[in-house]
């Protein structure tokens, strides 16, 4: 089945032309982002970022390719085909090649909150997203989001993010490990429009005259795609000036 099958949208984020202007060394990172609807709504942020070095050095920019789809888990698909294990390994199978990726991020689980019961029924879930990925590469790095609190399912949070850990403790998938999306999202409320969704640009009403940007407003996306940076700069780490 070829990919426009799995109804989802599929985004490869090149580095800008400013990259071969600039007369440095071109040696950036690639990172294959698969998530839900934060992740659809963020690539353009996170595109931004991935090309901006700061005082980190040429070998810091990233390009990205993203497999985003809103509604989308690792247990709730959609489409064709409906059955999870065969969505996700066609799917991650037609993306990942290997050594094509230096790092893979997974932003899942939000969606299949309703579906989720006690601890230890993520773990499967889990392993089917992790499991596919190391079958197209066994050696690339893997890093689950933890989960932030849920609004609505506040049981959510714990029980992925403790199946998560306890996965990465048991040393199963030696590759497994996380970014603390969960402690970062729960102390920043600020930036999200529902407790769920990073807010995006702030846009002022021209009917009501120019209403004022509250004092407390976040951009959430800049913030997540700049905070999910700083998590791969870390991993990476500094590179040595030649």
């Amino acid at each position: 089945m070829n990919r426009s099958g799995y109804h989802c949208l599929v985004l490869i984020v090149v580095a800008t032309v400013t990259m071969l202007l600039s007369g440095c060394p071109i040696n950036p990172k690639r990172v294959l982002l698969i998530g839900d609807s934060i992740t659809y709504a963020a690539a353009g942020d996170i595109s931004r970022v991935g090309n901006f070095v700061g005082d980190t050095g040429p070998d810091h920019r990233m390009t990205f390719a993203i497999i985003a789809n809103p509604g989308i888990g690792a247990r709730t698909t959609f489409g064709t085909p409906s059955d999870p294990d065969e969505y996700w390994s066609g799917l991650i199978a037609s993306a990942i090649q290997p050594a094509a990726f230096d790092a893979v991020i997974v932003e899942l689980g939000f969606n299949d909150c309703a579906f989720l019961n006690d601890a230890g029924d993520y773990q499967s879930d889990i392993a089917r997203i992790v499991g596919a990925i190391t079958s197209a590469d066994p050696d690339v790095p893997i890093f689950w989001l933890t989960m932030p609190q849920h609004p609505r399912l506040p049981d959510c949070a714990s029980t992925i993010s403790g199946d998560l850990r306890q996965m990465i403790a048991a040393g199963t998938y030696p590759n497994l490990m996380t970014f603390d999306y969960g402690t970062w999202a729960d102390g920043h409320p600020e930036c999200f429009s529902d407790g769920v969704h990073p807010r995006e640009t702030w846009n002022i009403d021209p009917s009501s005259g120019g209403s004022p940007m509250p004092a407390d407003y976040c951009e959430g996306l800049s913030r997540y795609a700049g905070w999910l940076k700083a998590q791969l700069d870390d991993h990476f780490g500094p590179k040595a000036i030649l």
